[in-house]
């Protein structure tokens, strides 16, 4: 298999200011290297999400699925790796859509995962979807400072028109929340 890396996409922003080596081989391990530290959890988060943003451009984001390394670890400032990738995730949204990105923010979930890396799958779609909020729970982009600097940046559902008529339904998995608090951690039946 090969693996395609825009060194300089992800690698720039990050890099403003430092010397470093412009020979491909030294590139790839530096990138690797970034991509594993979570120090730059935000910042990758970011790069990665306006390059999804860039590469789904004609298409609006139906579902999105990360998977964040050591999720709830606290990283660098003190930041959950969560809200360092939330902060990272919003500035990417804000950015490519504007100040009106939170109405089209797609179904989304973020969980924990062992590897070092931040892994993103996306579904897109020609259509207009209709991103939905449930009115039993604060939507998540309007949650109070107490969750970190920036607010969860995702839709409750998203239904996705199809030809036929029917709507497929993507929904962000967040039942066990009421308001903006978590209901019974660790008790599923009681969720």
């Amino acid at each position: 298999s090969r693996v395609f890396v825009d060194t300089s996409g992800i690698l720039q922003p990050l890099l403003k200011g430092i010397a470093v080596q412009n020979d491909v081989p030294s590139q790839v391990q530096l990138m690797n290297q970034t991509l594993l530290i979570r120090p730059n959890l935000e910042a990758v988060t970011r790069e990665l999400y306006l390059q999804l943003l860039d590469a789904s451009t004609g298409h609006a984001l139906c579902r999105v699925w990360n998977y964040v390394p050591a999720i709830n670890a606290i990283g660098p400032g003190g930041l959950e790796n969560y809200q360092a990738f939330s902060r990272g995730r919003a500035l990417a949204f804000e950015e490519h859509l504007g100040a009106e990105f939170k109405r089209r923010l797609p179904a989304a979930s973020a969980v924990g995962c062992d590897d070092e890396h931040l892994v993103v799958f996306f579904a897109a779609n020609r259509g207009e979807p209709q991103h939905r909020e449930n009115p039993r729970q604060v939507p998540a982009y309007e949650y109070p400072p107490q969750y970190g600097p920036r607010p969860p940046s995702f839709a409750r559902a998203t239904l996705v028109p199809r030809k036929d008529g029917r709507r497929d339904v993507f929904v962000s998995g967040t039942s066990a929340v009421t308001g903006h608090a978590t209901v019974a951690p660790g008790d599923t039946v009681a969720q």
